[in-house]
């Protein structure tokens, strides 16, 4: 969708597409009902994404498939939004995500659909108040006979903003992941930073690894992070080390990792920026822009929106915009 990698996207995948970290979080997440009827000893991902293009921006996904303890096997959907705000649409989301996994399994000659789980992770500011029932999505209008015909399903949330640092659970670095997730749109971030750093165990080469990748996804998030604030967050997080900390890290990995998450965070900002503009100028020229017609542009690329911004100069009509989508919609898809 975007030449511009999504930094949310990147750090929640290389947190939980490791296997190791998958059945820590398998284990430690799901319901204690659910957990008893799945093996999450050693889930198997299915590489595959089910989340529309224009909506990359603001969800990610993974799937497992996991044994049934009885028999059988069975699939855990995790969606991850990462919009600092909850979105009330997400069981509409996962009701098409679902259909989709089922039609995979349709296509390897299944005499039964396997069951899905479907999880909602959220780390966002705003408390979570959606319902989670896809029956609340309906407007029933009291016609209570109608029911019975329409799918229903809940979806299990895991609201990092609710929960107290002691609740989120799991080995280290799952925990450094989630806690970072609880904090990246928080004020508190630079003041927890190196509290959940310093449960990291340095010197291991391991934590050392996973500490750039944390770090590059601060830095890329905020567009805050110097090397000179780096070494101070270090500083207060291993105190202990406090004369030695600069020679047990690989000053290399430190600077390259921040240098690549300050671009990211550049770019990505310059891309939303342009984004914000080119929708502006199209509302003051033809109005407020048809919902199918805004999705359509939000899931250009960076180079497609500039050519946009400067295509509209042209546009005598919404026919024009219209004209212009179509004509670039293989390479928006």
């Amino acid at each position: 969708m975007s030449e511009i990698a999504n930094p949310h996207d990147s750090f929640f995948k290389d947190l939980l597409a490791r296997p190791e970290m998958a059945a820590d979080f398998l284990a430690n997440y799901l319901p204690p009902e659910v957990a008893a009827e799945l093996d999450v000893t050693a889930p198997e991902m299915v590489k595959d994404s089910f989340i529309d293009a224009e909506l990359q921006p603001h969800f990610s996904d993974l799937l497992y498939r996991v044994r049934l303890k009885r028999g059988g096997a069975a699939y855990v959907y995790v969606l991850f939004e990462h919009k600092s705000a909850p979105d009330a649409w997400v069981g509409f989301q996962l009701f098409r995500y679902e259909a989709r996994i089922w039609e995979q399994a349709l296509q390897e000659k299944v005499k039964k659909l396997p069951p899905i789980f479907p999880l909602v992770l959220y780390h966002g500011q705003t408390r979570w108040r959606a319902a989670r029932n896809f029956g609340a999505l309906i407007e029933w209008r009291e016609a209570r006979a109608l029911r019975q015909y329409v799918p229903e399903f809940e979806y299990h949330l895991i609201d990092l903003s609710a929960f107290s640092d002691a609740e989120i659970k799991g080995a280290v670095f799952l925990r450094v992941g989630l806690l970072l997730l609880k904090y990246i749109f928080s004020r508190r971030l630079w003041s927890q930073l190196p509290l959940i750093l310093g449960l990291l165990p340095v010197p291991e080469e391991s934590a050392l690894k996973y500490m750039q990748t944390v770090m590059t996804y601060v830095a890329a998030v905020t567009g805050q992070m110097t090397e000179s604030r780096y070494k101070e967050i270090l500083v207060k997080a291993f105190p202990a080390m406090k004369e030695t900390i600069m020679q047990s890290f690989n000053e290399r990995w430190i600077k390259q990792g921040i240098e690549q998450g300050i671009q990211q965070g550049i770019e990505q900002g310059r891309q939303e920026g342009s984004l914000t503009i080119t929708l502006r100028q199209l509302q003051r020229r033809f109005g407020a822009l048809e919902a199918e017609t805004e999705t359509r542009i939000r899931a250009l690329s960076f180079e497609q929106i500039k050519q946009l911004s400067e295509a509209l100069l042209d546009f005598n009509s919404l026919d024009d915009l219209a004209a212009w989508l179509r004509a670039h919609a293989d390479e928006a898809a």
